[in-house]
């Protein structure tokens, strides 16, 4: 197959042109939609045209598309992953207590340094395990924030031990979901009984809140994006499932419901009412099913 060539970079203007002469896009404001295209990236911004192109020539806009419409669609996103981050965020601070404490009282404060403590999985392209792929990270995290007081006072202090509860507030919610795969099964079930899961369930939704954090984390995109993740769901919850479309925002919701209402109720609420609020104020230009909301989705996770 021939490489094709990079297309020129183009001005603002230029990228308003060809918007509203070659793709069809209502501009009701040529200033206004400067402004926009100066705060938006053109790439980004036109990602959230996907579904609203002519069904008989995807290069155009529907009849009524406008600029406006696609960054509303993308001040939608941005309320909504800075919605989500924070509720993952609860969680995995509790994650982090709760493994951390497991470990520490059942091996001591150092006990998660011996491999023997954990199973013994490898890791299938590189020749090392994940243990030893934790611990490499960890050190690089220890090296990288060797500037940190709480990371200074251990190293200067306990010549460079690092209990697990200290040393879990260096771990990446990555590195806390891979932890948590290579403990011995008993230590699984202390923590996943706190959702009332089993540790192969609660793996999966680590898994799941993962991916949608480090969406949040880097602006990627959630609406109209299939997920990488398929969470291990409930049988009540699998018709969600699109398997046209693959895992969509929907799951994710639901395995956050799932995991805030059994120690988080008042904060589940609150995330609750905020996108309601602002699935409210952006319905204008929302279509819900495009992030895999059924028609009774209020009924099903209020």
């Amino acid at each position: 197959m021939a490489k094709l060539s990079l297309k020129d970079a183009l001005t603002f203007e230029q990228q308003l042109d060809r918007l509203e002469c070659f793709h069809k896009l209502t501009i009701p404001n040529r200033k206004n939609a400067l402004k926009i295209l100066q705060k938006v990236n053109y790439y980004r911004l036109t990602a959230y045209g996907a579904g609203l192109t002519k069904p008989d020539n995807k290069e155009e806009y529907r009849q009524g598309v406008s600029i406006k419409t696609l960054y509303d669609l993308y001040i939608f996103d941005s309320k909504l992953r800075n919605i989500l981050i924070k509720e993952i965020e609860t969680l995995e601070v509790y994650l982090r207590t709760h493994i951390s404490y497991i470990l520490g009282i059942t091996y001591g404060p150092i006990g998660y340094l011996n491999p023997k403590n954990f199973n013994p999985i490898k890791l299938d392209k590189l020749n090392e395990t994940v243990h030893e792929h934790i611990m490499k990270n960890l050190n690089h995290e220890i090296s990288r924030q060797k500037d940190q007081p709480f990371v200074k006072h251990h190293i200067g202090k306990y010549n460079g031990k690092f209990p697990i509860w200290v040393a879990s507030e260096l771990f990446s919610l990555g590195t806390l979901s891979s932890l948590y795969r290579i403990m011995k099964r008993k230590d699984k079930k202390c923590v996943s009984s706190l959702f009332g899961i089993s540790p192969d369930r609660l793996y999966s939704w680590m898994l799941t809140l993962l991916e949608i954090r480090n969406k949040c984390a880097h602006y990627c995109r959630l609406y109209n994006m299939p997920m990488k993740t398929t969470p291990l769901l409930f049988d009540e919850d699998k018709k969600y499932f699109d398997p046209n479309f693959g895992p969509r925002l929907f799951l994710s919701i639901l395995v956050l419901k799932r995991m805030m209402e059994k120690s988080f109720k008042f904060d589940w609420n609150s995330f609750y009412f905020q996108i309601k609020s602002i699935f409210r104020k952006h319905s204008n230009v929302l279509n819900l099913s495009y992030i895999g909301f059924p028609k009774d989705w209020d009924e099903i996770i209020k």
